[in-house]
């Protein structure tokens, strides 16, 4: 089958499902102004301020917006835990394993319409150096965070333009 056969068909299906674009300006407000009143509480500890510097980024890559019509309030729990342990009782890897408990809160009605949680894990090798276990630890809770930030902003970002729809 031709391969303009293809992408036509593709093409079809998604405008009849309502799929459009995160960034379109097809409504009357556009999703990076929308975005952009989001008011994204600080989130305690080191990986919060992480994950609030990649959620910021995400959800405002235009700049902030004055007028913060939603509130977006995280709790992040973390965890680390040892892992292939061997026959000389070591261990050779480590697990951090993050878990986001999120709320989205509408300012304009102060009602809360979206929970949610997510989870992410990511493993490495146990350092027998401390300095570079710690190291090694750090930039592991920058990816997860990151992973964590791409995560919350796909559902958020696809929540709030069901939302917007019908609330506006």
């Amino acid at each position: 089958m031709p391969a303009y056969i293809v992408t036509l068909a593709v093409a079809l299906v998604l405008a009849g499902c309502g799929w459009k674009p995160i960034y379109s300006s097809s409504s009357s407000l556009s999703t990076h102004r929308l975005l952009a009143s989001i008011d994204i509480l600080p989130i305690p500890e080191r990986a919060g301020q992480i994950l609030r510097e990649n959620l910021e980024i995400n959800l405002t890559p235009y700049g902030k917006n004055a007028d913060k019509r939603y509130r977006l309030k995280v709790t992040l729990d973390e965890a680390n835990s040892l892992a292939g342990l061997q026959g000389d009782a070591t261990y050779t890897r480590t697990q951090l394993t993050a878990t986001a408990r999120f709320q989205l809160t509408d300012t304009q009605r102060n009602k809360v319409i979206l929970r949610g949680r997510r989870i992410v894990h990511t493993n490495f090798d146990y350092l027998e150096s401390p300095y570079a276990h710690m190291i090694s630890a750090r930039e592991h809770t920058k990816r997860l965070m990151k992973r964590l930030a791409e995560m919350l902003t796909i559902k958020i970002v696809a929540f709030l333009q069901h939302y917007h729809e019908k609330h506006s």
